[in-house]
């Protein structure tokens, strides 16, 4: 989904520029699992839905959510997102492999001159962003017996 896609991207360019993630500043609710109950009566405390349940704008505008949980969003807000969508967002742990396989995608395809168009072509992707993590694990492969 868009919120997972943005979520790697935005993973992949803190990888891309070195720059560390933020850690959660949230000091409510950490460690806690949220309930069912918790997520469908977790409220927006800020912003034109304030006062609104993350439910009802999911269903209204889940670019504003999407955003939220990407930018400002704890583990907790991010919980509830997951139980509301169904959608399971990735760890920070299975994010930094990605960033990590992204870099070394990227400097290997410049390392070797590889014809980056072809290799998505044969991928069957538009963008580097759209290859599982499985692909790029397999173009770095060949890319590296290149050498």
């Amino acid at each position: 989904t868009g919120a997972s896609s943005s979520y790697a991207r935005k993973y992949a360019l803190n990888g891309l520029f070195l720059i560390d993630d933020v850690k959660d500043s949230d000091t409510t609710n950490q460690g806690e699992d949220p309930t069912d109950e918790d997520a469908k009566n977790w409220t927006f405390q800020f912003g034109k839905y304030k006062g609104s349940t993350m439910d009802e704008i999911i269903n209204e505008d889940v670019q504003y959510v999407e955003w939220f949980i990407n930018n400002k969003g704890n583990n907790f807000d991010k919980k509830c997102y997951e139980i509301l969508t169904g959608v399971k967002l990735p760890t920070d742990e299975e994010l930094k492999h990605r960033c990590d396989l992204l870099a070394k995608y990227r400097k290997l395809i410049a390392d070797t001159k590889t014809d980056e168009f072809k290799l998505k072509e044969h991928y069957g992707v538009e963008l580097v962003d759209e290859m599982t993590d499985e692909q790029l694990e397999d173009a770095i492969n060949v890319m590296e017996q290149k050498r």
